[in-house]
């Protein structure tokens, strides 16, 4: 090989060295940026004004969280025998998007106490972990129906981040709730950025991206894996009955995600699917299933010892 074939090759070398450096650090970078704008709080906060309803009379309340976060949340007392419903929103919501669950439950004679997560609506936090920091607002949430309503038994209803808020916290209050309630629940955050990257993106960028937001998610929250109602469901006290509802044509939250987290708590857990529903308020898609399901939770709930 000439000496100037050498000098070629060896500037050719470096180019694509320098390249692939380059678009390693690109990709690094970029994935960084996108895992960071998703668990960041997306809106600063904002006020929360009381609803002015005719079917209920809410009390406002602030909650201290046990890491001083402060949770806002809106509660109504119902009526001994029946237990208080503790009401969690998903991901980017707030405490207003489960009212037409607290007015069900309204009528079904309950009190409700519905709380917007933090890093949402008018509670503080920065970082949007999609409901495990939010299982710390629940327990708050139980702290103060205790004090509060003594004696009355909780029935914890979470949708989608909601649901895992509502597993982390069941998980970690053994049998002082009485049951729980996961609408359209995911499995773990590795199954939900596969979902979201196989959903927006053609098969090789979505495996590229898919790789990129998981060596970046770690970074970003390193309780990555730890978000996992997977994992977490199996910690609820099988004396607490669970319900899991699913949509079977869910494209966020799979139904065979709510599927294996039952097959993880089968004997204390039962499972429907609504197959026409897709990532929306089950209530709203079918109200009258819906609330044949809730009359079954408030009963049993009811009849549970305490």
């Amino acid at each position: 090989m000439s000496p100037i074939t050498s000098r070629k090759n060896s500037r050719w070398r470096r180019i694509l060295v320098i390249t692939g450096i380059v678009l390693l650090a690109g990709w690094l970078a970029s994935s960084y940026a996108i895992a960071r704008y998703f668990v960041s709080r997306r809106s600063p906060v904002y006020a929360e004004t009381l609803p002015a309803v005719t079917w209920a009379k809410f009390e406002e309340q602030r909650l201290k969280t046990s890491d001083d976060q402060s949770i806002g949340c809106w509660h109504t007392a119902g009526a001994a025998p029946q237990p208080v419903v503790v009401l969690v929103h998903g991901h980017m919501g707030d405490r207003s998007a489960m009212l037409s669950r607290a007015k069900l439950f309204t009528e079904l004679g309950c009190g409700t106490m519905l709380l917007t997560m933090r890093a949402h609506g008018d509670s503080t936090g920065t970082l949007n972990d999609f409901g495990y920091g939010g299982r710390l607002d629940v327990i708050a949430a139980v702290e103060f129906l205790e004090k509060t309503y003594p004696g009355r038994k909780v029935l914890l209803v979470g949708c989608s981040a909601g649901a895992t808020a509502v597993c982390g916290a069941g998980s970690e209050l053994g049998n002082r709730v009485h049951g729980i309630v996961m609408e359209q629940p995911f499995r773990d955050m590795y199954t939900v950025v596969k979902q979201r990257t196989d959903l927006f993106l053609p098969p090789i960028l979505s495996h590229v991206a898919y790789t990129g937001l998981i060596l970046m998610g770690n970074v970003v929250l390193p309780h990555y894996s730890q978000i996992a109602p997977i994992h977490l469901a199996q910690k609820i006290t099988s004396q607490v009955k669970v319900w899991i509802l699913t949509g079977g044509k869910d494209n966020r939250a799979d139904p065979s995600e709510g599927k294996s987290i039952y097959d993880a708590i089968h004997s204390h857990a039962d499972l429907y699917c609504f197959p026409n529903a897709g990532h929306e308020s089950l209530l709203e898609h079918d109200k009258d299933n819906y609330t044949k399901h809730a009359q079954k939770w408030v009963d049993e709930v009811t009849q549970t010892s305490k």
